[in-house]
């Protein structure tokens, strides 16, 4: 079986060889990438400044890097251009892409300056499950979270704001190092604040708080990403449990008031 193809699509920005090496380290290897530019930028428009046509010139220098830092690598690069900068005309080219290579796996950066494709690479990040990383400063990538769920979801069983609530301002769950407070304490906790709640399916409420149900809604934060778990590396008997960044914002969410 072939591997899988990990294919980059982003938005060059003002620096496209600084973008798209960085992009290279962060996403952990790529094989193939598209750049995507509105095409505007490949031709000097009549009655511009001069300042104006030496910065499309550049740029246009600079993408065609792109092409040159992606051969010794063995990563076949293409930059698109854009005819209608609106985010459907993106959405068609990813497309194309997607059916000439079915089952590649996707990372997606955005960058300025172009509003329309960045978007369209965004709308398009959600629907193939791509990871979407964004670029920073001096071409710095950060990787960005969409959430899992919805709030109306969360918000629906206020235990689990209870859960993020006791774990609030707390030390995380971080790799190495042992951080977040034990389970053990976790699920003591949570038997003085816990609300029966009657189930989606119409089953009665637990009257107290159980192993079972407590278990139960940790795995769904945990499969939301708003909560972490890992082994106790320490000495220490059982798990530690931590809030994760994007449990924090959810928290601060649930915090600002009804919805």
């Amino acid at each position: 079986m072939a591997p899988q193809e990990h294919i980059l699509l982003f938005c060059p920005g003002e620096q496209p060889p600084a973008l798209f090496t960085a992009a290279f380290r962060a996403t952990g290897g790529i094989t193939r990438s598209f750049a995507f530019a509105e095409l505007d930028v490949t031709a000097d428009t009549p009655g511009e400044i001069l300042s104006e046509r030496e910065r499309k010139q550049a740029f246009r220098t600079s993408l065609s890097r792109v092409k040159e830092i992606a051969a010794p690598l063995g990563i076949p690069h293409l930059t698109l251009y854009i005819d209608l900068p609106v985010p459907d005309a993106v959405t068609a080219s990813v497309l194309g892409i997607c059916r000439d290579h079915p089952g590649a796996r996707y990372s997606v950066l955005l960058a300025g300056p172009s509003v329309p494709v960045a978007t369209g690479l965004f709308r398009m990040a959600a629907w193939l499950g791509a990871d979407i990383y964004q670029a920073g400063p001096k071409s710095v990538v950060h990787l960005l979270t969409l959430p899992q769920f919805r709030m109306d979801d969360l918000a629906a069983n206020p235990n689990y704001g209870a859960i993020l609530a006791l774990l609030h301002g707390k030390p995380s769950v971080k790799n190495g190092a042992p951080s977040g407070i034990p389970r053990s304490y976790l699920f003591g906790s949570m038997k003085d604040v816990y609300l029966p709640v009657r189930t989606l399916a119409g089953r009665p409420a637990h009257r107290g708080l159980t192993p079972g149900n407590f278990s139960q809604m940790l795995a769904i934060l945990i499969g939301w990403g708003l909560v972490a778990e890992q082994k106790n590396s320490a000495g220490g008997r059982g798990r530690l449990c931590g809030i994760t960044p994007d449990g924090e914002l959810a928290f601060s969410l649930l915090s600002s008031g009804p919805r």
